[in-house]
Formats: C-alpha cells, sequence, structure tokens
C-alpha cells in the first residue's frame, strides 16, 4: 500500500495504525495525530512539521527525507527506527523511549529529549546544538560526528560512548558542565 496526499492544518486522530505501507511526501504539518502507530513502514519526504503525536508507536519504520520541526513526539515508543537525513530540530521527544533507532544525518537542533530513555541507540553524523537531555537514561548509545555544541544537560550523557574526535570538539562545554573553569593560554 503507498499513501500519498495532505492532511487540514489543524485535523485531528486519534489511535490511527498504519502498517506495511510505503509513505510518500504526505503532510501532516500542524495536524493531531496522538496515538499513531507505524508499523513496518517506509515514509519518504513527509512533513510532520508541528503535528502532534503525542503517544505514538513507530515499530520498524524507516524514514528519510521527513520534516519534523516542533513535532510533539513526547510519551512515545520508538523501536527498531531509523532516521535519515530528517530535519528534527525543536522536536519533543520527552519521556519517550526510543530503542534499537538510528539518527543518521539528521538535524536535532534544540530537540527536547528530556526524561528520555535511550537504549542500543546510534546518533551519526547529527547536529545536536541547543538539544536538552536533562534527566535522560543512556544505555549502549553511541554519538559519533555529531556536532554538541550548546547541548544543555551534557552530564545526562552519562552511559553514552562519544567518538574521541566529537569529545575533543566539545571539550571546553563538556569541562563547564562539570564545573571546571578553562584557562585560555595569553
Amino acid at each position: 500500500m503507498t499513501l500519498v496526499g495532505a492532511v487540514a492544518a489543524g485535523s485531528a486522530a486519534r489511535g490511527a495504525t498504519i502498517s506495511g505501507a510505503v509513505v510518500k511526501g504526505v503532510q501532516l504539518a500542524g495536524a493531531q495525530v496522538d496515538g499513531l502507530h507505524l508499523k513496518d513502514c517506509v515514509v519518504h519526504g513527509a512533513d510532520f512539521a508541528n503535528t502532534r503525536l503525542r503517544d505514538a508507536m513507530l515499530e520498524r519504520c524507516v524514514l528519510t527525507d521527513c520534516r519534523m520541526t516542533g513535532a510533539d513526539l513526547s510519551n512515545s515508543r520508538l523501536r527498531d527506527v531509523r532516521f535519515e537525513n530528517c530535519m528534527l530540530d525543536m522536536t519533543n521527544f520527552a519521556e519517550a523511549r526510543i530503542e534499537r533507532t538510528v539518527f543518521g544525518g539528521s538535524a536535532l537542533r534544540e530537540a527536547i529529549l528530556e526524561q528520555v530513555q535511550l537504549r542500543d541507540v546510534a546518533i551519526d553524523c547529527c547536529d545536536l546544538t541547543g538539544a536538552s537531555f536533562g534527566q535522560a537514561r543512556c544505555e549502549r548509545v553511541d554519538v559519533t560526528g555529531t556536532r554538541l555544541t550548546g547541548v544543555r544537560a551534557l552530564t545526562d550523557l552519562k552511559g553514552c560512548r562519544i567518538a574521541l574526535p566529537d569529545v575533543v570538539d566539545g571539550a571546553v562545554q563538556l569541562a563547564a558542565a562539570l564545573g571546571i573553569a578553562v584557562l585560555e593560554e595569553e
């Protein structure tokens, strides 16, 4: 099954299930689709900007080139999901449970990942500038080639494995998060 089309901004649905579908270029910007269940789907070029997707369940899905700026995925479950080249700026993942998921080449600037549970997650070549990880719980989370500038609650990434070049690039910020003053050479 292939789904295409648009939903009027402000439209609302609850508990919709889409399984085994290819979703191309769907426009859901500004809609309210709480409790959405996507299972075994490939989503390409969709626009979920400012879409309310609270309590969503995404299982075994691949999302590529999707715009999800400002989407609300709070209290959602993501399992076996892959985000490739997605715009996830200001997306709210607060209190979500994210397992066996890959964020690849995606922008997560100012994303809210507070009280999120991350297990077996890879964050590869992403931009986390200004993202917030307050009270995050991380198990087997790999961060490689990722911009960490201005990440809030950086010390809450305890349990992550971060590539050496990313640690070096963020050393001043990490020192500040630990209360260490870095002196500049004269």
